[in-house]
């Protein structure tokens, strides 16, 4: 992975949708962007087939296929174990999987993984020149990282120069922005030899767990990690070796438990350079998924629309409008669609942003 100022990295979830989202994009977009993926444990099987139609059927899925499929060869994929942390062995398949696509796998520890994903980490520093991923939540950054964080790089047989530190705000209500651009700068200066590691990366979300959207109507998101991002860079990048910016994409970190009884209705996300365009219909039960069509119509027709060539995700929005054959549902399809259109869009938006 090539060393400059300014990258790109989206935390995703082993999920359809986003792996799917990853599977669609340009090429062009991997030379600026690198995805830290949350592996999970597998999914109960399903009754149904999936509807997605970029997904064929297998007769034999292993562990951590449709994961590797999502790589590209001779790219970077960071690989956080932790949900699967009891399985270790689920988490080596997968390793083995990115490694015959070709793709670099480096796994993620933290203060909390145990000793055989650690174990893990290990293999994977001996065989690329010791580079391994160091998550530290934004909390954490009081504590005594002095201590535990230079024993985890021992641990796990890796350098900093060739490894990549992330620290992780999670959660970032528009009411924190200030209060955290103030008191970040500081607490980063007390980490053991910041300026050593390969990158720092500052991660963040402006999405609410729940979005809490009328039917029928369409509200705007303000992207708080990029606020925040642009109006620490220039300190926190004084203190590192390259600064990074990172975000969830479209999703909360935190996982949303669907109860049989609550109602799922059709959301589209849309990400512009300061904020997300969120459309949301009603009740997909009484008015089913094809209500999709007309609010597509109506983000065609918004001045932020940035037309059907600009990424798997607008040409997917613009033939939708157009009453074209294609899926409209079930939350997969705009899961994909929406995280395609905004890492293809951030990824530049990061890249654009000029050198120290």
């Amino acid at each position: 992975m090539p060393i400059h100022k300014f990258r790109y990295l989206s935390i995703l979830k082993e999920k359809e949708g986003e792996l799917l989202a990853v599977e669609r994009l340009n090429p062009s977009v991997w030379g600026m962007w690198n995805p830290l993926i949350e592996v999970l444990p597998p999914a109960p099987k399903q009754e149904k087939p999936s509807t997605n139609p970029d997904r064929k059927p297998r007769k034999v899925k292993s562990p951590g296929k449709d994961l590797a499929d999502a790589c590209r060869a001779d790219h970077t994929v960071f690989l956080d174990f932790e949900k699967i942390a009891t399985d270790p062995d689920r988490a080596q398949q997968i390793l083995i999987e990115i490694e015959a696509e070709g793709a670099t796998a480096v796994p993620v520890v933290n203060s909390a993984s145990p000793t055989r994903i650690r174990s893990l980490a290990r293999g994977c520093a001996q065989l690329n020149g010791g580079s391994c991923v160091v998550r530290v939540a934004y909390p954490e950054l009081s504590s005594n990282v002095k201590e535990w964080v230079p024993e985890l790089l021992a641990e796990s047989g890796a350098k900093a120069e060739q490894s990549f530190l992330i620290v992780d705000l999670g959660e970032l209500p528009a009411g924190h922005v200030r209060n955290i651009a103030v008191t970040l700068p500081d607490l980063l200066k007390r980490f053991p030899a910041l300026k050593k590691w390969a990158s720092v990366t500052l991660a963040a979300t402006g999405i609410p767990h729940i979005l809490d959207i009328p039917p029928a109507t369409a509200e705007r998101i303000p992207r708080t990690e990029w606020t925040l991002f642009n109006l620490v860079s220039k300190d926190v990048g004084a203190l590192v070796r390259r600064l990074d910016f990172g975000d969830y994409a479209i999703t909360n970190p935190r996982l949303v438990d669907f109860k049989k009884h609550m109602q799922v209705s059709p959301k589209i996300l849309y990400t512009t350079d300061s904020d997300w365009i969120v459309l949301k219909g009603k009740s997909a039960k009484r008015h089913t998924w094809e209500q999709t069509r007309g609010m597509c119509k109506n983000l065609v027709g918004l001045t932020e629309f940035l037309g059907a060539d600009f990424s798997y995700g607008d040409h997917y929005i613009t033939a939708c409008a157009d009453g074209e054959s294609i899926a409209t549902g079930q939350g997969g399809v705009w899961k994909k669609v929406g995280t395609n259109h905004h890492i293809t869009l951030v990824a530049r938006q990061v890249a654009s942003l000029p050198g120290p």
